[in-house]
C-alpha cells in the first residue's frame, strides 16, 4: 500500500543505512547526467533538474548534489504544465494499461 510504501520510504531515509558508495555516485552521475544525443541534451536537462528537486533533502546532501532555484521552478513549471494539458488528452495518452483495463470492465 501506498501507505507501507511511506513508512519504509521514511525508515530508509531515517536509519542511517544508506551511503553515499563510490559505486552510488557512479549510479547517480549516469542518471543524471545521461550519454544522450545532442538532440535530446535540452529535454534531458530538464528531466536532471525535476528529479534533483523531487530527492528527499537527505539523499541530495549525501551526494553532494543541489536543487537550486532553477531546479525549484522547473518543477513547479512542469507540474503546472502537465496539470494543464493531461484533462485535454486522448484518453489513450493520459492513462496507463491499469487505469484503461478497469474503464473497460
Amino acid at each position: 500500500s501506498l501507505d507501507a510504501l511511506r513508512v519504509y520510504v521514511d525508515a530508509m531515509l531515517g536509519g542511517g543505512e544508506l551511503r553515499a558508495s563510490e559505486d552510488g555516485r557512479r549510479l547517480v552521475g549516469a542518471i543524471l547526467r545521461p550519454p544522450v544525443p545532442l538532440r535530446w541534451r535540452l529535454p534531458a536537462e530538464g528531466v536532471r533538474l525535476i528529479t534533483l528537486a523531487l530527492l528527499p533533502e537527505s539523499l541530495r546532501a549525501m551526494f553532494g548534489l543541489r536543487a537550486g532555484p532553477v531546479a525549484r521552478l522547473t518543477l513547479a513549471t512542469s507540474s503546472v504544465a502537465s496539470r494543464t494539458a493531461l484533462p485535454l488528452m486522448p484518453p489513450a495518452l493520459r492513462e496507463f494499461g491499469y487505469v484503461r483495463g478497469r474503464r473497460r470492465s
